[in-house]
């Protein structure tokens, strides 16, 4: 396990391959929705996170985007051909499905 603080990067010492897991866990990313509309308080911590999965040539090959406004996150991905500059199409969940997990109670 490591901890990193913003913009740090982790290097893996074994490769990433089809079926592997990667967890990330953050005892300070608050993954409630961003409060919007009139009167709505400040939100705490970032309105949006992303995570870089780089390959050995430091290439981004996958990007995870926690976006709190969108209410979203997004995963994108270099393609080999694409109209979008290299990157193919974006695919996202709601983040309910992510977070935040259930206080326990007692």
């Amino acid at each position: 396990m490591a901890r990193l603080s913003n913009g740090e990067w982790l290097g893996l010492t074994t490769p990433l391959t089809a079926g592997m897991v990667i967890i990330i866990n953050s005892d300070e990313q608050d993954l409630s929705p961003f409060p919007n509309g009139p009167g709505a308080a400040k939100p705490k911590g970032p309105i949006e996170t992303n995570i870089q999965l780089l390959n050995d040539a430091k290439d981004v090959v996958l990007e995870i985007s926690i976006r709190r406004a969108q209410n979203a996150v997004l995963f994108n991905s270099r393609a080999k051909e694409s109209a979008l500059d290299g990157w193919g199409q974006p695919e996202s969940i709601p983040l309910s499905v992510v977070g935040p997990p259930p206080r326990p109670q007692g």
